[in-house]
C-alpha cells in the first residue's frame, strides 16, 4: 500500500448513540388486484389496467410496512422532518472528527477547479453563445457576442490543429459581450436554483429559460427581451409556471411550445403558447399522451422546419412532427410511424427526407437488437401515408449497414452500434459506440441532392472521428447551425481533461481544430496518471449465491481503472491498493471513461478508482442491457452478481488490499450497491449509496409515485405474478441479512421526485435493526433534489464529506 495512506486520518466517532428507535406503525401494502375490502399503499391502483387482469396476483398478497408512515408527499410533516433531522444530527456526530479533514479535501478539489472559466463558444446565427463562471460565484453566467465570421469561415488559414490551441485573440473577452442570464443574481433568493434549458428565439431577440427552485424538477418558464444596449437585466415579457423543463420555439418569436405535467410528474401534454399575448389558460393543446408508461419531450429539427414531439417509454418510441412551414391555422402533429411495441427510434430532418436511427426496418421479419440508419420521405409523413403504411416506407442507408461489422470472437456482439443522427445541410453525424466506447461518424454525400430532393437511399462517404488516446470518449458537442460546415465534438478520457474540437467537413482528411481545452490548475499533469482496462473472465464468475448462479458462458465484465503512477512504480497494474469501485448498471446507461477532477484527492492518496461496466448498462451494446446476455426484468440479478464478482476479482488478483474496498453507486446504482451488499456483505469494506433506489417493492406497486409506471418496463411490475417473487428476491430493503455489513453513508434529497427521501431512510433503519457492523448513516439534504446541491461550491463540500468518510473508513482498517 502506498506510504501516503499511512498519514493518520481520524476515525469515525463511536460515541453518538443512534437516533431513538424509529416508531413502527402497521400499514398494509397490497400487491395484485386489491379487493374492495383491502387498501393499497396509495389507496387504490388506478393504473393496473396497463397489465392484463390475468397477469395480476390473485388473490392479492398483503405485507406490512411498519415504516410506511415516513412517506410524506407534502414534505412538511413535522414528525417526518424531525426523524430526518435526528438522522442528520447522528451522522454529523459520527463524522465530527473528520471536520478539519473535509476542509482539506474541499480545498484540494477547489484547487483543481478553474473557478473563473469560459465554455467553448457555440456559433448560432449571428452570435456565439457561451457560459462563464467567476471565482467565488456559485452559478453560471450565460453570454453571447457577435460571431467572428472570419474565424468560422476560414479555419484552414489559422495555425490550429488537433494538438494546438487558438491564438489568444480568439479567446472570449468582455468586448461586445452581452450577458443574457446571470444565474447568481436570480439564485440569491433561493436555496436551490437549477436552469433546465435556455432557448434563443429565431430572431435572437428573445430568450426563454426554465428554472427549478425546489429540486422537485417542476419548472417555471420565463421569456425575456434581449436588449443589446442593456447587456444585462433584460425585460421580462412572459411567464408560465409549473411545467416541464424543456421548451421549443416555433418558426418565429410569436410562438413557443411546452409540456405540462400530470399528477405523477410525467410530461404528457404539449401546448402552443402565443408569447406576451395569451394567458396559459388560452394556450392550445396539440397533443396528449394517455399511456402512462410514456413520457413526452419536445425538440426541433436542426433544419428549423419541424417541432418533434417524442413520446417514449423504455421499450417503445413514437414521434409526431409539426410542420412549421404550414401556416393553415392550428398545426396538426403528424406521426412518423404508428406505435409498435418494442420499436424504438430517434430522428432528424434534411431536405426531402427524415433520417431515423431505429431498431427495426421496413422488413417486418427483421428486428435488430442494435439500431440501423433509415430514411423516410417527408411527403409520406405530411400526406398521412406514413401513418397508414408504417415502417414499410423506411429504407436502410446502404453506406452504413447494420451487418457491416462483427466481432469474430463474439459474433453476438456488434462492433458498432448507433444511438442518434444529426442532420446538417451538407453532411450527417452519427453518434453511437464502437468496441465498447462512445464514437462519432461523419457521413458526407457522394453526390449533391437536386434542390431539396434526394434519393430515398442516398450514398455516403463514411468517416469515424478517431483519436489515439486509448479508452477515450468521443461525443457530439453542441451544434446549432444547420448550414455549418463544422462539426463540434468533445473528447476526453479518465486522465485527459475534456476538449472541444471543430471538425472541418469540407476537407477530405477532416482536420480537427481545438476550440477549448479544459484547464486543470493545481499542478495536474495527465502524464502522472495511468489507466487500464481489465476484464473479469467468465471462468472465474461461476459462483453461486443462494441458488443464483453466474452462468459459465457469460461474457467478460470490463473494469476501467485509474491511479497515480508514482504510487505504484514498476507495476503495470497496481497491487495491494485501496480501491473505490463505482457501478451503475441500469437503463442501458453507459458509464464512460470521463475526466473528473474530484477524483484527484483519492488518486493522490494512492487510491485506485475503478468503474465496473456491469450488465444492465449499455457499454457493450444493447445486448449488454436487455439481450440474451443482458440484465433486465427476470435476469436483473446479473447486474448485482457482476458487481460482486468484480469486487472479488480485485481482491483475488491482489489489485485491492484485503480490507480496503469501497463500493459506490447513485440512484439505480444505489440499488446495484444495496443488492450486491446483500449477496456478499463481507467483500466490501465501505459503501456510499447516493439517493439509492432500495425500497423496490413498496415503491413499484404504487402507480401514484412519480416514475413508477414507466419503471415497470425496466424492472417489472410487482403486482404481476411473473415479477413479484423475483423482484422481492433482490430488493435491498427486503433482503438485509443478519450479518456484518460495512460502514455505509446514504445520501438523499428531501425534494427528490425520482428516488424519494424515505427509501434510504427506511433502508438505514432496517440495517440497524437487522444487520451488525456499520455505522449506517443517512444524510438528507433538506433543500435539494435528486442531483444534490445546485451551488457548485456546496456541491464540492458534499463530495468532500463523502470522500472524507471513505478515506477515514479505509485508512483506519
Amino acid at each position: 500500500m502506498p506510504s501516503s495512506m499511512s498519514v493518520p486520518v481520524h476515525a469515525l466517532s463511536s460515541s453518538p448513540p443512534p437516533p431513538a428507535h424509529v416508531r413502527r406503525q402497521p400499514h398494509s401494502v397490497v400487491f395484485g388486484a386489491p379487493s374492495s375490502s383491502s387498501s393499497s399503499s396509495s389507496g387504490d391502483h388506478p393504473l393496473l389496467t396497463l397489465s392484463p387482469p390475468s397477469s395480476l396476483l390473485s388473490p392479492p398478497r398483503v405485507r406490512d410496512d411498519a415504516l410506511f408512515w415516513l412517506r410524506d408527499d407534502s414534505r412538511s410533516d413535522c414528525a417526518v422532518l424531525e426523524a430526518l433531522r435526528n438522522e442528520n444530527a447522528y451522522q454529523e456526530g459520527v463524522c465530527a472528527p473528520l471536520d478539519s479533514f473535509r476542509c482539506v479535501l474541499y480545498d484540494e478539489m477547489k484547487s483543481f477547479m478553474k473557478e473563473s472559466d469560459t465554455s467553448a463558444p457555440v456559433p448560432h446565427g449571428p452570435y456565439e453563445y457561451y457560459r462563464r463562471t467567476v471565482e467565488s460565484k456559485s452559478y453560471k453566467i450565460h453570454c453571447r457576442r457577435p460571431k467572428n465570421m472570419e474565424y468560422r469561415d476560414d479555419l484552414d488559414d489559422k495555425a490550429l490543429h488537433v494538438d494546438g490551441f487558438y491564438d489568444p485573440s480568439f479567446e472570449v473577452t468582455g468586448e461586445d459581450e452581452e450577458i443574457l442570464l446571470d444565474e447568481n443574481e436570480e439564485a440569491k433568493a433561493h436555496a436551490h436554483y437549477v436552469v433546465g434549458c435556455v432557448a434563443i428565439s429565431p430572431s435572437h431577440q428573445l430568450m426563454a429559460y426554465t428554472v427549478d427552485t425546489s429540486g422537485y424538477e417542476t419548472y417555471d418558464l420565463r421569456i425575456v427581451r434581449l436588449d443589446t444596449a442593456k447587456k444585462a437585466n433584460h425585460e421580462l415579457v412572459d411567464e408560465i409556471k409549473n411545467i416541464d423543463g424543456h421548451v421549443t420555439w416555433g418558426k418565429d418569436d410569436d410562438t413557443i411550445f411546452y409540456c405540462k405535467l400530470d399528477d405523477a410528474h410525467r410530461p404528457y401534454q404539449v401546448y402552443r403558447h402565443t408569447v406576451a399575448e395569451s394567458a396559459d389558460d388560452d394556450d392550445v393543446k396539440l397533443f396528449e399522451e394517455s399511456d402512462e408508461r410514456h413520457w413526452v419531450d419536445l425538440s426541433k429539427t436542426r433544419s428549423g422546419r419541424f417541432v418533434v414531439i417524442s413520446s417514449d417509454s423504455p421499450e417503445t418510441s413514437e414521434a409526431h412532427v409539426i410542420d412549421l412551414d404550414d401556416n393553415n391555422g392550428t398545426p396538426t402533429p403528424r406521426v412518423i410511424a404508428a406505435r409498435e411495441h418494442g420499436c424504438r427510434y430517434t430522428l432528424d430532418h434534411r431536405g426531402s427526407l427524415f433520417y431515423l436511427v431505429a431498431n427495426r426496418s421496413a422488413n417486418k421479419t427483421k428486428e435488430y437488437l442494435e439500431s440501423t440508419l433509415c430514411t423516410l420521405p417527408v411527403s409520406a409523413v405530411l400526406d398521412g401515408s406514413a401513418k397508414e403504411k408504417g415502417r414499410t416506407l423506411w429504407r436502410e442507408v446502404p453506406s452504413f449497414p447494420y451487418e457491416g461489422e462483427k466481432d469474430p470472437e463474439r459474433p453476438e456482439r456488434p462492433i458498432r452500434m448507433l444511438e442518434s443522427v444529426s442532420c446538417f445541410q451538407t453532411f450527417l453525424a452519427l453518434s453511437g459506440r464502437r468496441d465498447g466506447y462512445a464514437a462519432v461518424w461523419v457521413l458526407r454525400p457522394k453526390s449533391a441532392p437536386q434542390g431539396e430532393h434526394e434519393e430515398a437511399t442516398p450514398d455516403f462517404h463514411v468517416h469515424q472521428v478517431f483519436f489515439q488516446e486509448p479508452g477515450s470518449t468521443v461525443l457530439e458537442g453542441p451544434n446549432r447551425d444547420y448550414e455549418s460546415k463544422m462539426l463540434r465534438v468533445c473528447h476526453e478520457s479518465m486522465r485527459m481533461p475534456s476538449r472541444d474540437l471543430d471538425l472541418d467537413t469540407r476537407a477530405e482528411h477532416l482536420p480537427l481544430f481545438v476550440v477549448k481545452q479544459q484547464e486543470v490548475p493545481g499542478g495536474y499533469d495527465q502524464k502522472d496518471y495511468r489507466t487500464a482496462s481489465v476484464a473479469v473472465p467468465p471462468e472465474v464468475r461461476s459462483t453461486c449465491f443462494d441458488g443464483d448462479e453466474v452462468e459459465a458462458n457469460s461474457p467478460p465484465v470490463r473494469m476501467t481503472l485509474m491511479w497515480k503512477a508514482d504510487m505504484y512504480e514498476g507495476e503495470a497494474i497496481p497491487k495491494n491498493a485501496p480501491v473505490l469501485l463505482y457501478a451503475y448498471g441500469a437503463y442501458g446507461v453507459c458509464i464512460d471513461p470521463e475526466f473528473d477532477f474530484k477524483r484527484l484527492p483519492l488518486l493522490n492518496r494512492g487510491f485506485v478508482y475503478a468503474i465496473a461496466h456491469v450488465r444492465g448498462g449499455g457499454e457493450e451494446g444493447r445486448n449488454w442491457y436487455e439481450g440474451a446476455t443482458g440484465a433486465k426484468y427476470l435476469t436483473k440479478k446479473r447486474t448485482f452478481l457482476d458487481l460482486v464478482e468484480c469486487a472479488r476479482y480485485l481482491k483475488r488478483e491482489g489489485i485491492c488490499a484485503p480490507d480496503k474496498l469501497c463500493v459506490e453507486g447513485r440512484s439505480a446504482g444505489g440499488l446495484t450497491v444495496g443488492a450486491a451488499l446483500n449477496l456478499d456483505p463481507g467483500v466490501f469494506d465501505c459503501a456510499i449509496a447516493g439517493v439509492p433506489f432500495v425500497d423496490i417493492m413498496t415503491t413499484m406497486c404504487d402507480s401514484t409515485i412519480p416514475l413508477t409506471v414507466t419503471e415497470w418496463e425496466e424492472w417489472g411490475n410487482p403486482n404481476e405474478t411473473a415479477f413479484h417473487d423475483y423482484m422481492c428476491s433482490y430488493s435491498p430493503i427486503d433482503n438485509v441479512r443478519g450479518e456484518k455489513y460495512p460502514p455505509m453513508l446514504c445520501t438523499s434529497g428531501l425534494h427528490d421526485p425520482r428516488v424519494a427521501y424515505w427509501e434510504p431512510l427506511k433502508w438505514v433503519t432496517t440495517l440497524r435493526d437487522t444487520a451488525s457492523g456499520g455505522p449506517f448513516l443517512s444524510k438528507c439534504d433538506l433543500e435539494s433534489g435528486h442531483f444534490s446541491a445546485s451551488d457548485r461550491y456546496r456541491y464540492l463540500r458534499e463530495r468532500a464529506y463523502e470522500l472524507a468518510f471513505v478515506i477515514s473508513v479505509i485508512s483506519n482498517k
